[in-house]
């Protein structure tokens, strides 16, 4: 019994809790520019006008975001050929 008032008073307390929002500083946006430029390698894919938001959608139903959808559907298809050599 008493782990249930101990979750329902964290609940009321965490329901209570407010986003501050602050300010994206112009050297955070450069710091971040940098690591991602450093970190990551870029590719971009061209769809057709609608087929974006499709596919968003679908990776969403999945679960995933549309960057993790493709980037596991990619990964799917080296593995699939892999096995076959």
């Amino acid at each position: 019994m008493e782990l249930c008032k101990n979750f329902y008073t964290y609940a009321s307390i965490y329901s209570t809790v407010r986003w501050v929002y602050v300010k994206y500083s112009d050297a955070q946006k450069e710091a971040t520019a940098r690591y991602n430029k450093k970190t990551y390698d870029r590719i971009d894919i061209i769809v057709k006008k609608g087929q974006r938001q499709i596919i968003k959608d679908f990776a969403a139903s999945q679960g995933k975001s549309l960057n993790r959808f493709v980037c596991d559907l990619i990964e799917a298809e080296m593995n699939k050929h892999k096995e076959t050599e």
